[in-house]
């Protein structure tokens, strides 16, 4: 029987990191270590396939390269697999040739959308990786492990000195196809929710997104059409990993979870009738939910909205491809508000159109929309996205400053608007928004004193660090 390693590799400095899909981040008090959805789907399907998971989620367990590789050779792995991203594409692949080192017989394979993209790029680079799976990964690796690379779809593969493209692999159609996530193969206490610590999961309802927003990587990996699972499926999952792990508490993840009217409402039904008291969180674009829908929702369980705003400036929206207008952006919000659901506003400052005038209107406006909570983000070109492409045409970004790449500090150089100037405005927005007394008591109505204090010396570490 193989033995398969599906890795999210620690960080030199011990950061807790999310490599999941168009999410690549640090985390923190406002973004916590997600459950890796991901390997837990590779973990079902490697262990439909015949073969033997092991997942190291490395951040959250504290595991070191030196931790990590003595247990990849107690195990005797046949495989690794390597969950790679643009801000952590340097210690990645430096894991890889550590691992390689240290264990020259493992095979050796990276997945994400930064290998998606820079495929022969980075088998130019990392001679310790042996093949890269490109797309959304489960069938590709499926068949990986029982045939060669040259005859899998989705894959690129080193041959001798030369990198193989295969032709790619259809994204998946029915994603009831897929086995449900493999969540006994992880420490599920690892993942805590935000303020309440409460253990949660993560639930996929669909793939895919039909936008094409500047900032984000959605469509080169997962790709522009949009699948849904059939309610009847997730809500099974649902039920399933209420019952076997113990847990009431889920993020929907999804690029929108709204998108689909008839969806949602099949789903809560369902949610009210076999998963009573249940608490679940999701997100929406502005314009794809109304009052009616969020009452629904609300009332099979979902009790938080989060909402991509990004800007309130309409010229800055419309070069990003939002395809929304600040009208929008209230009247969603109100609506969530009038049926009982707590909002969450995600903001992107430093974009392509900014200057200091925008990012002062969207840090005021974001105090103005009467949030529950906010999340500020430097634009980040993560490869993938158009505005990589963008940025690295123009100059706004060169190679040097892929190490620092990430939504916590600025690294795009726009007119007039320096990183460090983007850096100053991000703090002080993260200050504005919570350093209000309403908003501080808003907060500690909503967590506690308790979480309340980590919330304050957190905002303490943003505004000294800039992180």
């Amino acid at each position: 029987m193989l033995h398969v390693a599906l890795i999210n590799g620690p960080l030199p400095d011990g950061a807790l990191f999310m490599r999941e899909g168009r999410c690549t981040q640090r985390s923190s008090i406002w973004a916590t270590q997600w459950p890796p959805i991901s390997l837990a789907y590779l973990a079902a399907v490697v262990r439909d396939a015949g073969a033997r998971p092991f997942v190291f989620d490395c951040p959250p367990a504290g595991l070191t390269l030196s931790g990590l590789a003595a247990a990849l050779r107690a195990l005797a792995v046949d495989w690794c697999l390597l969950a790679v991203s643009t801000p952590t594409a340097r210690d990645d692949l430096r894991l890889a040739g550590e691992i390689k080192r240290r264990l020259p017989a493992v095979k050796i394979g990276a997945f994400g959308v930064h290998p998606t993209v820079l495929d022969r790029e980075i088998l130019d680079a990392a001679p310790a990786v042996d093949c890269i799976v490109r797309g959304e990964p489960e069938e590709t690796v499926r068949e990986l492990l029982a045939r060669e690379p040259a005859e899998v779809a989705g894959v690129t593969w080193r041959d001798g000195a030369m990198a193989r493209h295969n032709p790619d692999r259809p994204a998946i159609a029915n994603l009831d196809r897929l086995p449900w996530p493999a969540w006994d193969a992880l420490d599920t206490g690892l993942y805590r929710l935000p303020f309440s610590r409460r253990r949660f999961l993560c639930a996929g309802p669909s793939r895919g997104c039909a936008f094409g927003c500047s900032f984000c990587t959605a469509g080169a990996y997962y790709g522009r059409r949009v699948r849904f699972r059939s309610p009847v499926s997730l809500a099974a999952e649902i039920v399933r990993d209420r019952r076997e792990f113990g847990v009431d508490d889920f993020f929907m993840w999804a690029e929108t979870f709204t998108l689909n009217r008839a969806f949602v409402l099949e789903l809560c039904r369902r949610l009210r009738h076999d998963a009573p008291g249940i608490r679940w969180t999701c997100n929406s674009r502005v314009d794809s939910a109304d009052e009616a829908l969020f009452r629904e929702m609300r009332a099979a369980g979902c009790w938080m909205v989060s909402f991509g705003i990004e800007s309130t400036d309409e010229n800055v929206l419309a070069a990003m491809g939002k395809k929304i207008a600040p009208i929008d952006i209230e009247n969603a919000l109100e609506a969530a508000r009038r049926a009982g659901l707590k909002t969450v506003g995600h903001f992107i400052l430093g974009l392509p159109g900014d200057s200091p005038r925008t990012i002062a209107q969207t840090s005021a406006d974001a105090r103005r929309f009467d949030l529950d909570f906010a999340q500020f983000y430097a634009a980040a070109p993560f490869v993938g996205s158009p505005l990589y492409a963008t940025a690295s045409r123009s100059g706004m970004v060169s190679a040097e400053d892929f190490p620092a790449v990430g939504q916590h500090r600025a690294t795009l150089r726009l007119p007039g608007l320096p990183p460090a100037e983007v850096d100053r405005a991000l703090r002080r927005a993260v200050w504005d928004f919570y350093g209000r007394p309403r908003q501080i008591v808003r907060v500690l109505r909503t967590v506690g004193w308790g979480v309340g204090r980590q919330i304050a010396h957190e905002i303490g570490k943003r505004l000294r660090f800039g992180v």
